[in-house]
């Protein structure tokens, strides 16, 4: 049994390695994580988070990357659906809360200047472009 662990937790550690590597990719620009890539990519940490948090359903870091990597899809998908209702206020909140968890997100840091620049806010949507 202690051995059946020992493989679980190593092979917890090596998805959490994998899961790492695609998050720190983004902050480094990666070429994989513009335009279309950052989907792809996006998708990919949050199997790999599931299947982690499957073979581990305590361990606190799966847990957290895992409740991170939700938080930033749900806050890109609420700011898009905000977005195309024309509520500009509270999508560029929505895309700054997902921001808030990553704030090397590409699709995020485009989308909130479009944002601020429907609301007439140039500057700040400027800034917002110049922050990477």
């Amino acid at each position: 049994m202690a051995g059946k662990m020992d493989s679980n937790n190593k092979d917890v550690n090596m998805m959490m390695l994998r899961i790492k590597a695609i998050m720190d990719s983004r902050s480094k620009g990666n070429e994989l994580f513009k335009a279309a890539k950052y989907s792809e990519a996006i998708d990919e940490a949050l199997e790999a988070s599931q299947m982690a948090g499957k073979m581990d359903s305590n361990n606190k870091d799966v847990n957290t990357m895992l409740l991170r990597i939700k938080a930033i899809m749900d806050s890109r998908s609420k700011g898009n659906e905000l977005f195309k209702a024309a509520k500009y206020s509270e999508a560029c909140v929505a895309y700054g809360e997902g921001l808030y968890n990553d704030s090397f997100n590409f699709v995020l840091l485009c989308n909130r200047p479009a944002c601020r620049t429907k609301l007439g806010q140039l500057k700040k949507a400027t800034d917002d472009c110049d922050m990477h």
